[in-house]
């Protein structure tokens, strides 16, 4: 349960102190690999959008831990997040997100994380607000915040980035 609700916090309320209580609990349950290593992916997420090193560390603790759990899919998630990391952090050229988006499944790129990447490629505004009305209909608010942030830095009018938000989650 606490995972659940720690997930809720990082990606829909935007909570990240909160999701860290909650990973912290789950921490202190203390009641196997799996969990540990998802307490260590929330507050990863939790702090992917302010602190890059702290982020990073508890992405790689999880992938330590589901490494030593032997859960293979979990390791695969954590690698994928740090790449997300390290583009929204700038460590990664444009060469090397068309490699991965030309990795990636169409359900991938068609999603709101695959729509962001391919829009930092293209440049395209367009493909900026179609990220982050996927993004706020599938409920990750959290990802949301990507194209949104991105937006505003190309000049967008903060206003009509703010109502086309609320119409998108109502949509």
């Amino acid at each position: 349960m606490l995972q659940l609700l720690g997930y809720i916090e990082v990606k829909v309320n935007c909570d990240f102190d909160r999701a860290t209580e909650r990973a912290t609990e789950l921490l202190n349950c203390n009641v196997g690999l799996t969990y540990n290593a998802y307490a260590n992916y929330l507050v990863g997420l939790a702090n992917m959008l302010t602190d890059y090193d702290k982020s990073l560390s508890f992405f790689n603790e999880a992938s330590r831990v589901y490494k030593s759990a032997g859960i293979m899919g979990g390791i695969k998630a954590m690698q994928g997040n740090i790449f997300t990391l390290n583009v929204i952090w700038n460590k990664v050229n444009e060469d090397e997100l068309e490699s991965f988006l030309n990795s990636q499944t169409d359900t991938y790129k068609e999603s709101g994380l695959g729509m962001y990447f391919q829009s930092l490629i293209s440049n395209n505004t367009e493909t900026l607000y179609e990220a982050m009305t996927k993004c706020l209909k599938s409920g990750d608010n959290m990802l949301a915040t990507l194209p949104r942030n991105e937006l505003l830095r190309q000049g967008e009018n903060q206003f009509i980035i703010k109502r086309f938000n609320d119409l998108a989650i109502t949509a």
